[in-house]
């Protein structure tokens, strides 16, 4: 896996922390509202579409194999903004966290086709050339 797509890159340190903070603001929103009335109205879900849906486009403009990875993130992007936006499932789940995180790659190998893209790289590298000696193969010299 490249640096880029590592948890900890800048970017990802950054952009965990910015979702860790939207979906802790959510969840401290949803805890307090429900004994004192007080929501957001929306406003975090706002910050969080702008902030994590620009972060993907950002993202997703380098990739060559770009429709399999928006269809991919996209599903996920759509969905995380969706449990957000109902009210009080969207502050107890740590929706954008998730959503960076998997991005990132963590846990199954994230959903960015990088890995894919990496591993097809080093199969094509390993590949051996019929009839040519390999580097293991090779006679030593001896004196």
């Amino acid at each position: 896996m490249s640096d880029e797509s590592s948890l900890t890159s800048p970017e990802g340190v950054l952009m965990l922390c910015i979702a860790a903070c939207l979906d802790g603001f959510g969840f401290v929103l949803a805890i307090f509202g429900t004994w004192f009335a007080i929501d957001d109205y929306g406003v975090l879900d706002i910050f969080g579409i702008l902030i994590i849906g620009g972060w993907f486009l950002i993202r997703g403009l380098g990739t060559s194999s770009i429709k399999d990875k928006v269809k991919k993130t996209l599903k996920r992007f759509i969905g995380a903004s969706v449990v957000e936006i109902i009210p009080i499932i969207g502050g107890l789940s740590p929706s954008w966290t998730w959503l960076v995180w998997k991005e990132l790659g963590g846990m199954s190998g994230g959903s960015s086709g990088q890995q894919e893209e990496s591993k097809e790289g080093q199969e094509n590298q390993e590949k051996p050339t019929p009839g040519l000696p390999q580097k293991d193969t090779l006679p030593t010299e001896k004196k």
